[in-house]
């Protein structure tokens, strides 16, 4: 699986992998016909269901959302400190 985010980790497991728990939330979702027809063909390809698409997907948008507020806090000169 080549897009499997690290951020899997913080939302679905514990730490290191260890004692894995899943905890499933069922949600409906209404897509466009063309993105969930795109959506099947690249989970496909990917060798993962359509589900484990949709996972990584909004993991790596909450994660990439989270990061984005993060850095818009921080205080004035920290990511030249940081880069």
């Amino acid at each position: 699986m080549t897009f499997l985010a690290p951020c899997l980790t913080y939302f679905c497991m514990k730490p290191y992998g260890i004692n894995r728990t899943f905890k499933k939330a069922s949600y409906s979702l209404r897509l466009q016909a063309s993105v969930m027809a795109e959506a099947r063909r690249v989970a496909k390809s990917e060798g993962v269901s359509l589900n484990q698409f949709i996972n990584v997907a909004v993991a790596e948008k909450v994660s990439a959302v989270r990061a984005e507020a993060f850095l818009r806090a921080a205080p004035a000169g920290i990511l030249q400190i940081l880069g």
